[in-house]
């Protein structure tokens, strides 16, 4: 069965139109600027956060970036922002994707493996 001329130009059109929605240009699909970037550094060793459960503070708007080692196994993520979890294999320092904070709040940031592990508050402020 054909389609009448009108309906297989139109069905080209809303596809173009679909495939230009998922370009790169979106501004989510954009590496942060990691210059001027919030660093948060955190060491799970036997079950223990260093340098301890803390609040960390930031602007809204202001790009972070978080390393995390640990001498176990553990997936971390922080609430409100990581959409997916990130393996941290034991003995090993991995990078979070970095991001903008960009919602107000405070969002806790966890490791889980063989228990969950509390490493900081992520408090954004709407200045």
């Amino acid at each position: 069965m054909r389609l009448p001329r009108h309906f297989a130009g139109m069905i080209a059109a809303v596809g173009v139109v679909l495939l230009t929605g998922c370009g790169a240009d979106d501004q989510t699909s954009q590496t942060p600027d990691l210059s001027n970037a919030r660093k948060i550094a955190v060491e799970i060793a036997d079950g223990q956060v260093s340098p301890g459960f803390r609040t960390v503070t930031v602007a809204k708007g202001e790009t972070v970036a978080i390393t995390v080692a640990s001498d176990t196994p553990v997936e971390v993520h922080v609430h409100g922002y990581s959409t997916e979890m990130v393996e941290i294999p034991e003995g090993q320092t991995i990078a979070i994707p970095p991001f903008v904070a960009d919602t107000p709040g405070g969002f806790e940031a966890e490791a889980h493996g063989e228990k969950d592990v509390p490493l900081f508050l992520l408090q954004v402020n709407d200045n």
